[in-house]
């Protein structure tokens, strides 16, 4: 008897992620494509002040006295950037937000499925997420792309990190550093992903000595 199951997961593999991401922009644009008309919001108008300093004079970027100095600078760099190609614009921001929502919700997607070899609670997991309605805030809001922003460097360090506990390849931890920090600088509370880290290797019978050296970085970090 043929065994069809590896074929069936190189299907899996090409098709239902390809799938997948076409049905999370879709459900992006049915429910959040009004946010095009949306104007600004909660400490939207001070990140654009923010955003026409800092491209008049890039040293305002470290300022402390900013219109609004949020401390996450990975977030701040972010939101001028898309100023620079976009302009104070805020239905792109808007859309922006939205797209940030979806990458978040098809990375989680994906950790999921990678973390318990579950597709379907995988693919549940990003749906359920992307059109909770708790997220309103950090959509809603173009100052609150910090929110998005810092999960979706938070999904992509945990999965590097796993990776790295699977086959230790150098590689794989720098890219858990690199993207942890990136996570962090985008909003510190993503920091609890660190115990999750050290908590997960636990659970999977690792070192724990050895995953706290891992984590020392961070440690010295905080």
């Amino acid at each position: 008897m043929i065994n069809s199951e590896p074929l069936f997961s190189r299907l899996e593999s090409r098709l239902i992620w390809p799938v997948f991401a076409v049905a999370i922009s879709l459900f992006c644009w049915i429910y959040f494509g009004d946010l095009a008309n949306h104007l600004l919001d909660s400490h939207d108008s001070e990140t654009f002040q923010d955003n026409i300093d800092i491209s008049r004079d890039f040293s305002r970027f470290f300022a402390a006295d900013k219109a609004q100095p949020s401390g996450r600078p990975v977030a701040e760099m972010t939101k001028w950037l898309f100023s620079m190609a976009w302009g104070n614009n805020p239905a792109a921001f808007h859309l922006f937000a939205v797209a940030l929502h979806g990458i978040a919700s098809f990375l989680l997607a994906s950790l999921f499925r990678h973390l318990t070899s579950d597709t379907v609670l995988g693919l549940t997991t990003g749906l359920l997420f992307l059109v909770h309605v708790g997220h309103y805030e950090a959509i809603h809001h173009i100052s609150a792309i910090d929110y998005p922003l810092a999960l979706v460097w938070g999904c992509a360090a945990l999965r590097c990190y796993v990776c790295y506990s699977e086959t230790a390849r150098t590689l794989r931890l720098l890219l858990f550093y690199l993207c942890f920090t990136l996570s962090i600088l985008s909003h510190i509370g993503i920091g609890i992903l660190w115990l999750f880290c050290i908590y997960w290797s636990w659970q999977h019978g690792l070192n724990l000595k050895s995953s706290l050296r891992t984590h020392l970085p961070f440690v010295l970090f905080g």
